[in-house]
């Protein structure tokens, strides 16, 4: 692989392997009930046979969209103490006090993807995260942000939970999440009758064994919930990508959705490891009226041919990690994305066509790297966008004003961890 191959494909960052007093102390601080997270290196999918993409009829019930899309720009959003504008001019403060860290949960290596949450019936959050290489679930009352209750020191052993973990069985060919498992988009199908239903899409990876290692194939999946995210069923790939390999070498496949319900659609956005820079593709699923979901619908250009529907910045290199939403406040659809030089922004009216891309944070600006470049001494690499409006019911809608959360990781750490800047869209 060239110089040029391995700075377009972007990979993750090795996973620590976690044993014997990792896996103990993680259970003791978690307490009973609640599976450790602590498993061995970070893993990832491969080739299985191609399933039929549309769901069994009886696996979802009849659906109602859960976003009303405005027809005037509203947001109640507070505005933060000291806004800072994304024109270009004032940047934002990245405050080493704001470490979000979860480690004392047992939680490493997070976010690793897309951070998701909705609003339960009695006004709490489920927020769901992927670590180490599964997705936990944190719940909270809903009376403020994540980053507050983590800085206020009030998430317990009740309030987290692994939800999803990798099967582990690397001599399965056809196991696509052996190694890893993360949710990144949870969307209720049904808020209005059924919100404890929920369908997610998830970033899979399957590989060789369970030592930490770029070299995965990489699995779009879809899973399921009847209970809040409690428990769920797994319903199969729904996006390998154009050249997944089997894992050994490299990276191949597709990965890191996101996802987003607009006009009886489950639009889902994600990046496939092919030949050229990593790019955001989209395609979608129909939400059926007999409760099922429709085969995935591709996203073409006219000649029929898979097209980026969020184009690589001038000097971006790729554009990777979706962070995906409808913006009360702008009035339009908004995806923060990840280039290979910092958090990029771009706007849609209808999720195919896009604006040209803004900076909102540029690496350059904290002595920075992307994630998959060496650290120096005193740098750091800054990665995982997600923006949220927590006052909003969930991460599908924001606001003018929000919480920028990513995962950093300080030359010398052995993990990279949560931490967040304040954003505020006005001006931009």
């Amino acid at each position: 692989m060239s110089e040029r191959d391995e700075y377009i494909r972007i990979p993750k960052p090795p996973r620590i392997v976690w044993q014997g007093a990792a896996l103990f102390l993680s259970s003791v601080i978690l307490g009973a009930g609640i599976t450790s997270c602590v498993k061995n290196a970070e893993s990832s999918q491969g080739p299985s046979p191609k399933p039929s993409p549309t769901l069994p009829s009886e696996t979802l019930n009849p659906v109602e969209s859960p976003i009303v899309i405005p027809t005037q720009s509203q947001d109640a959003t507070a505005q933060p103490t000291e806004p800072i504008s994304i024109n270009g001019e004032i940047r934002p403060v990245l405050d080493e006090e704001s470490n979000l860290s979860l480690q004392e949960y047992g939680l490493n290596w997070t976010p690793d993807g897309h951070i998701t949450y909705f609003t339960m019936p009695d006004g709490s959050k489920r927020y769901f995260i992927s670590a180490n290489v599964s997705t936990w679930m944190i719940e909270t009352s809903g009376q403020k942000s994540l980053k507050d209750y983590i800085l206020a020191g009030e998430l317990n052993q009740s309030s987290i939970r692994e939800v999803i973990v990798p099967t582990g069985n690397f001599s399965d060919s056809n196991d696509y999440k052996n190694g890893y498992v993360g949710l990144a988009s949870v969307v209720q199908i049904e808020k209005e009758t059924n919100p404890m239903h929920l369908i997610a899409t998830a970033h899979c990876e399957q590989r060789i064994n369970s030592a930490g290692s770029d070299s995965f194939s990489a699995t779009v999946a879809l899973f399921e919930s009847f209970d809040g995210g409690l428990s769920w069923e797994d319903k199969g790939p729904i996006i390998r990508g154009r050249n997944q390999q089997p894992p050994g070498d490299r990276i191949s496949g597709a990965g890191q959705p996101a996802a987003i319900i607009k006009d009886g659609y489950l639009y889902i956005q994600y990046i496939e490891w092919a030949t050229g820079a990593d790019q955001i593709y989209s395609a979608k699923m129909q939400i059926l009226e007999n409760g099922t979901l429709g085969p995935i619908e591709n996203i073409e250009d006219e000649s029929g041919q898979l097209k980026p529907v969020l184009s690589i910045p001038n000097g971006g290199g790729y554009a990777a990690l979706p962070s995906l939403s409808y913006n009360e406040g702008l009035g339009k659809f908004l995806a923060i994305i990840e280039t290979g030089e910092g958090f990029a922004y771009s706007t849609s009216s209808d999720l195919e066509n896009w604006d040209p891309e803004k900076y909102v944070l540029k690496y350059s600006d904290y002595n920075s790297a992307p994630r998959w470049q060496n650290l120096s001494a005193g740098q750091r690499f800054i990665t995982y966008p997600t923006f949220l409006s927590e006052n909003k019911p969930t991460d599908q809608i924001t606001g003018i004003y929000g919480e920028l959360y990513f995962a950093t990781r300080a030359f010398g750490d052995n993990s990279h961890n949560l931490t967040s800047i304040d954003l505020n869209f006005n001006g931009s």
